[in-house]
């Protein structure tokens, strides 16, 4: 009760690195939705970017107590571990780690099949960075994996 959690995902499309990620209260309601083009940054990088984004977010808008989950394991190892990285994802590590502090977040691995929303959005083209604070302004596509979740709609990976 009174927990967040953030799920987010990035994607390299075309050369373009996109993260996107969604907000949920602790009924499972959709508090906001991100989309963001971080440019040409390796996978890992835009991992870190794309949870960045979303902490930001969420310091900006007064949210604490959030559970994160990312679906990459080496991203939630660095997260956690105190060594530093090669830059620049050494400063992006570092200011993930200040703002869990100060947030109150934990992050933990989830697998790709629990997280379709946030790959999918990440994976957008919608022109620009944008937050959606409302489902009816996601895109439908995105609108159709969230009520599958909704509904607990098992997702096999192919």
């Amino acid at each position: 009760m009174g927990f967040f959690e953030l799920n987010l995902d990035a994607s390299l499309v075309e050369c373009t690195a996109l993260g996107g990620g969604f907000l949920y209260d602790h009924n499972s309601k959709l508090v906001f939705a991100y989309f963001k083009k971080f440019g040409d940054v390796d996978v890992l990088v835009v991992e870190g970017l794309s949870l960045l984004h979303g902490l930001r977010l969420c310091k900006d808008k007064g949210y604490s107590l959030i559970h994160a989950q990312v679906d990459s394991q080496a991203l939630v190892a660095l997260v956690k571990s105190a060594h530093t990285s090669k830059w620049p994802l050494c400063n992006v590590l570092r200011e993930i780690q200040f703002l869990l502090d100060i947030l109150n977040v934990e992050v933990q691995h989830i697998v790709r099949e629990a997280n379709l929303a946030a790959d999918r959005l990440a994976a957008l083209r919608v022109g620009s960075d944008t937050l959606f604070t409302s489902p009816t302004f996601l895109p439908a596509s995105i609108r159709l994996v969230l009520a599958l979740d909704s509904r607990s709609f098992p997702y096999v990976r192919s």
